[in-house]
């Protein structure tokens, strides 16, 4: 767990791997990460979802000085910064979803929140994630992020395939939205407003669904996401290894 938030290190999104960016250390310390990819030539409907978690110190600087989490999506092919997928969290205890630390006064947090960006239209091109954490620039106050990217980009809607005997199923949206609006594939009806959707009976083999989230400000793109309802015909057989 991190030790002014509590909350755990690694993303609960389930990856088991995530990038802990700067430290509690100070002295004007600033780091960053990137991550380059080239979206398929026929994906034009393409998001990506991020987590991230940020920690501060909150001294009474002016904003240029503050300790920050900064976090860019870069077009590589064209040279440009994409609007609003590009944002940074300057130390405030006035932002969105920010708590006060109980093991030391003035250090703030803000636990894991996914971030939505959405790159319809980028089919094809090469796209830079650029992340960076600094301390503030009088040297005795720290700032540091956790990091992690979602594997799946396809879909990162879980709960969708169903089996052989499987009389029920739930769809789960990525975690931490404002808000979720459940609908069918031509957005006629509304299902659901939560993270999840539970069908009984499951839905036709095939069946499309899309899910609306909604960031909290200043914290990703409005976005829509689609799952289709695949059969799997093969039985699942857990052996578990003598122990």
């Amino acid at each position: 767990l991190d030790l002014y938030g509590g909350f755990p290190m690694n993303c609960p999104n389930g990856s088991g791997h995530s990038i802990q960016l700067g430290n509690s250390n100070t002295q004007r310390q600033a780091e960053r990460v990137s991550y380059t990819f080239t979206i398929p030539a026929d994906q034009n409907n393409y998001s990506i979802i991020y987590n991230n978690a940020v920690v501060f110190k909150n001294p009474a600087h002016a904003d240029w000085e503050q300790t920050k989490f900064t976090a860019n999506i870069f077009d590589v092919t064209n040279g440009t910064y994409i609007g609003c997928s590009s944002f940074s969290y300057t130390a405030s205890s006035g932002l969105p979803g920010v708590k006060e630390s109980l093991v030391q006064a003035s250090v703030f947090f803000k636990p894991w929140t996914p971030v939505t960006i959405k790159l319809s239209g980028y089919a094809g091109k090469q796209i830079r994630l650029e992340f960076t954490t600094n301390d503030c620039t009088r040297g005795g106050h720290f700032g540091y992020a956790y990091i992690d990217v979602n594997q799946n980009c396809s879909s990162p809607i879980s709960g969708n395939v169903f089996c052989p005997g499987v009389q029920s199923t739930t769809l789960t949206a990525p975690f931490g939205f404002s808000d979720y609006r459940w609908t069918n594939a031509d957005f006629s009806q509304v299902l659901g407003t939560g993270n999840t959707l539970s069908f009984n009976p499951v839905p036709p083999a095939n069946t499309v669904y899309a899910v609306e989230v909604t960031p909290f400000p200043g914290q990703g793109c409005l976005d829509t996401i689609y799952t289709k309802i695949p059969f799997s015909p093969q039985e699942i057989n857990l052996k578990v290894a003598n122990s």
